[in-house]
């Protein structure tokens, strides 16, 4: 127990009860009998002396006291009362310096540094998600442009008409087709057949013309009543039966402008039939041959001059009239049937292997004839936006046809007025002839 000193009145009073609560046996203790000799005064000086001693006493054992209290208890007290609060003080700061800097500093540290960290990946977890957003975003979006891009890029079946016949049929085998091919072609039969022909109008040796107009008139006679003539249209020298190919011959309108727009090239009865169409329409007539002996002259040098500047100018009637056949000749590997038949036009009439002029008939005109295309048409703006680009296809080739017709119509009007021109030629007047005519 630490007893507290609270002030100094306080000790003063309690320390003399103590001590006179331990003088109070020593006062009344029974002593030895004394003889009955002693007088007042010597009592009294008895007494005094014997108070004075108990004071004194009284006194030393309050001083011994208050040294005890002082000094055992007191200061003993408030000495170990002091070391151990010194213990207490340096047990304290022993142990909190060890607990913070062993475990509560670095506590604090790992804690500050996982609060930063959870901060800094709380930042990347936004951005994260910011960036998953964005991505998201644009996934959707991306996807929106596919999904949109598929929707209006998509084929059908229309759009698909004037692909395939672009390209043709490959399926056959062959390595190009389509109507690139048949307009390709359409021109090369147009210079074939303004060739083939040359050579009879420039009485060329191994034809007939170049015999005689006379044998090449007579090959013609025979062509004609054992292939082309027809009794029921005033045919004469048919002997009553008509030849197998009666009446084609001059049947220009429906070999270019017929319901059917291919003709086989490969057939030898077409070849016949197209060869003799040009040669009715465009030289019927040979001229007879120059001699040789007549070609060393200068009449007959003239004469055969004269022929070649013909040559040339029917050659150019013969590409127009020509083209227009070529465009109606097979050999382009595509088929036009179901475009055709399906605006009822019969099975017949449709080619599996159709000519340019057929192509561009089946695309410009049959297939809006179709009862389907209407339909076929509202099904999404796209579809129009596609149909259209396939109108304007089909126009744009329409117009280049148009350019190249009246480029050949310019070069026959050049042609015909060339030759009026040569007709038209004064003759120079007598006196300025040259004398050696």
């Amino acid at each position: 127990m630490i007893c507290r000193q609270t002030n100094k009145r306080k000790t003063g009073v309690f320390v003399p009860a103590i001590a006179l609560a331990l003088a109070l046996p020593v006062l009344f203790a029974p002593s030895a009998a004394r003889a009955q000799c002693e007088n007042s005064f010597t009592a009294t000086s008895t007494f005094n002396q014997m108070a004075q001693d108990i004071a004194d006493d009284l006194n030393d054992f309050i001083e011994q006291e208050e040294n005890f209290i002082e000094d055992k208890i007191t200061n003993t007290a408030k000495n170990e009362v002091i070391t151990r609060l010194e213990e207490f003080d340096q047990n304290i700061r022993e142990g909190l310096s060890v607990w913070w800097r062993e475990h509560f500093e670095p506590a604090l540290k790992e804690m500050t540094t996982q609060l930063h960290a959870s901060q800094i990946d709380q930042s990347r977890a936004y951005g994260s998600m910011m960036d998953a957003q964005n991505q998201n975003e644009y996934m959707q979006d991306l996807q929106k442009r596919e999904v949109e891009a598929v929707r209006r890029y998509q084929p059908n079946e229309m759009s698909c008409q004037l692909d395939s016949i672009a390209l043709g049929d490959i399926s056959s085998g062959s390595s190009s087709g389509g109507v690139g091919k048949a307009a390709r072609m359409a021109r090369a039969s147009a210079r074939a057949l303004a060739k083939q022909s040359q050579p009879r109008r420039q009485n060329a040796q191994g034809t007939p013309a170049g015999r005689s107009t006379a044998a090449e008139q007579n090959e013609r006679w025979e062509e004609y009543i054992a292939r082309f003539c027809d009794p029921d249209k005033g045919g004469q020298g048919c002997d009553g039966a008509p030849g197998d190919l009666a009446g084609r011959h001059v049947d220009l309108p429906s070999l270019l402008w017929g319901d059917r727009q291919t003709i086989d090239a490969t057939s030898a009865d077409n070849q016949l039939v197209v060869d003799s169409v040009l040669k009715y329409m465009l030289a019927p007539k040979s001229l007879p041959p120059v001699p040789e002996n007549v070609v060393q002259a200068p009449a007959g040098q003239q004469m055969l001059l004269r022929r070649r500047t013909l040559t040339a100018r029917q050659n150019t009637i013969y590409n127009s009239v020509a083209l227009m056949i070529g465009q109606r000749l097979s050999g382009s590997n595509v088929n036009t049937q179901e475009v055709r038949t399906a605006s009822g036009l019969p099975a017949a009439d449709a080619s599996t292997d159709a000519s340019y002029a057929e192509i561009v008939h089946a695309v410009s005109k049959d297939r809006f004839h179709n009862p389907q295309y209407i339909v076929r048409l509202i099904e999404s703006p796209e579809q129009v936006i596609r149909e259209q680009g396939t109108v304007n296809a089909v126009r744009l080739q329409q117009m280049n046809e148009l350019y190249k017709r009246m480029e050949e119509m310019v070069f026959m009007e050049v042609s015909a007025h060339a030759s009026a021109m040569d007709m038209d030629i004064p003759k120079p007047q007598a006196k300025h002839r040259p004398t050696n005519q």
